[in-house]
């Protein structure tokens, strides 16, 4: 199993995966850190503590200096200091409010 996943994510340009198996596939090795340059985390606001896109955004920066993050979310934040909270552990520097 972990093979035929290495050898998609060596294949494919769009990989459309859970948050989890993005973080466990970064931490395995079996996804290459450094070929990816953008990642997109719908449901953003959940980007708090120990969860999967804290994880991911915290792996690509240690082996990647050059990606791109796109959070959606209806909801950012009960509260200003919640959505600074997801905004850093994400690392956005842009939010827009449609």
């Amino acid at each position: 199993m972990n093979q035929k996943r290495k050898e998609v994510w060596e294949s494919k340009r769009v990989i459309f995966a859970t948050p989890q198996v993005l973080a466990n596939d970064l931490v395995t090795g079996i996804c290459t850190a450094n070929e990816i340059c953008c990642v997109v985390f719908d449901e953003a606001h959940r980007a708090k503590g120990n969860h999967s896109y804290c994880q991911v955004v915290d792996t690509l920066k240690k082996h990647n200096c050059k990606f791109r993050v796109l959070a959606l979310s209806a909801t950012p934040g009960a509260d200003r200091e919640s959505a600074v909270e997801v905004c850093s552990n994400i690392l956005l520097m842009q939010v827009t409010n449609l």
